[in-house]
């Protein structure tokens, strides 16, 4: 069955009550046209700058190529996918319809969500993907820029006992509480990621063993200094951890991690007797 051709009046309805912003130009770029979707998108809901259309279309030529998505640009405080269409009448007239579909709100969740990937929701570090990312980024940087890499593991001591005699409620804000001990006493361009449960890990690029060393005293410091505040829902936290470089040739961050690992773990009986010192 053919498609009913479309009475002129209903043409004319739909384009005026389109929640889509539909515009028209002439080829020498007058504005010949534009719905109340379009008035409210570009201008004030009455009336829109006639000039701004044809920057628009001159700025989207080309249709989309294959199956891609038409592409989207800003104007003005919104984000919106343009879709140009070129036609010419039987008279021989050429204009262009632009139909602009506000993608503003579309493209807010999708930062959101890939803010959700890249940051472990709990603790707002980098997630455990994003950081070795990050770990892969500047080992590239590394080699251009002949400078060290220094990994840091750090992994909280009796957490377990957080969680049993506190609860979980307490064990995630004693996470956070550690999170930003540690995000505080990093330097600018440090980078640190949650990995899992109460296991840490930080790049510090252009670092070598002894300003690693200090970063990491800076850390058992805040940590101290924060002992039975709310940051650390009052209670008084240590950590244990390890420290390797990234060696020229490995081809990844692991077997830097995986040493300092088990320098982490060597490091387990000496936060002990910190603690007991502390204690007592």
């Amino acid at each position: 069955m053919d498609t009913p051709v479309a009475e002129p009046l209903y043409l004319e309805a739909a384009f005026e009550r389109s929640h889509v912003a539909v515009v028209m130009i002439a080829a020498d770029g007058r504005l010949l046209a534009a719905n109340p979707a379009a008035r409210r998108l570009l201008g004030d809901g009455r009336a829109i700058d006639p000039t701004l259309p044809a920057a628009i279309a001159a700025a989207n030529r080309g249709p989309a190529a294959g199956d891609e998505p038409p592409p989207s640009q800003r104007i003005g405080a919104r984000d919106c996918r343009v879709h140009r269409v070129d036609y010419r009448t039987s008279a021989g007239m050429h204009f262009v319809v632009l139909e602009l579909v506000d993608v503003t709100d579309l493209r807010h969740r999708e930062r959101q969500l890939l803010d959700r990937l890249q940051r472990d929701t709990l603790t707002g570090v980098a997630s455990r993907d994003a950081f070795f990312a990050a770990a892969n980024a500047l080992i590239n940087e590394r080699r251009r820029a002949f400078r060290p890499l220094s990994v840091v593991m750090i992994d909280l001591d009796d957490f377990k006992l957080v969680n049993d005699e506190a609860g979980h409620a307490a064990g995630d804000r004693v996470l956070a509480g550690v999170a930003a001990c540690c995000r505080q006493s990093l330097r600018d361009g440090d980078v640190i990621g949650r990995l899992g449960g109460d296991e840490f890990a930080a790049l510090l690029p252009g670092a070598g063993p002894v300003d690693a060393q200090t970063v990491i005293d800076r850390i058992r410091g805040k940590l101290a200094r924060e002992a039975g505040t709310d940051t650390l829902a009052g209670r008084s936290v240590t950590v244990s951890i390890g420290l390797a470089l990234y060696r020229e040739g490995e081809g990844g961050i692991g077997p830097a991690m995986e040493r300092a690992d088990l320098a982490l773990y060597a490091a387990k009986p000496a936060t002990a007797k910190r603690r007991q010192r502390a204690a007592g």
